[in-house]
């Protein structure tokens, strides 16, 4: 699976960067950067670590739009919700596409009503 570079949360476009030295300076694997639209993932750990931190720094965005503040500062809850959707995606065969929606198989029969 490929991180996306940019993905849509609520109307918003937030940019995906990989900060090499992200753990370094902020002792963190992800990062929101809420005000300016921003998901900062450690680009020195382990590729399979990096999507979940992606999936997990996703749910503090999708929350923070949502308008759950306190949710999103939930740690245990946006783990154990980012784990599950990081299994659903990758257990399922998702990813993610030229134009930063999911596609698969299953998934396009259902948009287009086939099967």
């Amino acid at each position: 699976m490929n991180i996306p570079s940019q993905v849509k949360v609520g109307g918003l476009v937030w940019t995906v960067k990989i900060d090499p030295n992200l753990n370094n300076n902020e002792n963190a694997w992800g990062l929101c950067k809420y005000s300016q639209l921003e998901i900062l993932l450690d680009g020195q750990i382990a590729y399979q670590r990096r999507i979940k931190t992606f999936f997990h720094e996703l749910v503090h965005v999708m929350l923070f739009e949502m308008g759950d503040d306190e949710l999103s500062r939930n740690e245990e809850f946006v783990s154990r919700l980012a784990n599950m959707l990081t299994q659903v995606f990758l257990d399922n065969g998702w990813r993610f596409g030229g134009d930063g929606v999911t596609t698969c198989e299953v998934c396009t029969k259902v948009r287009v009503g086939v099967g």
